[in-house]
């Protein structure tokens, strides 16, 4: 498997993840549970770090 193929396959599973962490973000909201709301935003913050930082090397 080359490079370029690794690199798209980590930013669409960096793409998914975050998109999980936002809907986890808004169920823990609105379920009014604090710990899940802070973990799930700060995945979502280091999962967006992570999609930008392959979209960049692809580009």
């Amino acid at each position: 498997m080359g490079a370029r193929t690794q690199d798209l396959i980590l930013l669409a599973v960096a793409i998914l993840t975050a998109l999980a962490c936002a809907y986890y973000y808004i169920v823990a909201v609105l379920d009014e549970h604090r710990a899940l709301s802070r973990s799930a935003a700060l995945a979502f913050f280091l999962f967006s770090i992570v999609a930008a930082i392959f979209f960049k090397r692809i580009l």
